[in-house]
């Protein structure tokens, strides 16, 4: 990355941590089992250089990243943005443990209808 380029703006950015996933949903095709061991030190280097004001964090299921409480906190501790992930909720103590550090949870529902839901899961 250039250290030449500055970012003045604030902006949103949309972080794509995983594309593990641990659901097999009929209309996706990007089911991904395990996570791949990435750099998450460097990475939150990388994006604390551009200092967006706003993380999106979605793609995949990002509880399945080893982890995710401490990423996230170390985001915070460093630039202190608004933090936003998308989750299947499938694995609801790594979200709990990461809560203190989220500013907005969405929770991916496929439906209401808790069989029409598992049905598209398949689970």
């Amino acid at each position: 990355m250039d250290k030449n380029v500055k970012v003045y703006l604030p902006f949103a950015l949309e972080w794509y941590i995983t594309k593990a996933c641990n659901l097999r949903c009929s209309y996706c095709s990007e089911y991904k089992p395990g996570c791949r061991t990435i750099d998450y030190g460097k990475k939150i280097d990388e994006i604390s250089f551009l200092n967006p004001k706003h993380i999106y964090i979605t793609w995949g299921e990002p509880s399945l990243v080893p982890d995710l409480a401490l990423i996230l906190r170390k985001l915070k501790q460093r630039i202190n943005p608004h933090i936003g992930l998308t989750t299947n909720l499938t694995r609801p103590a790594v979200i709990e443990e990461s809560l203190p550090f989220l500013d907005d949870l969405v929770i991916s529902l496929d439906t209401a209808d808790r069989d029409i839901c598992f049905k598209h899961r398949r689970v």
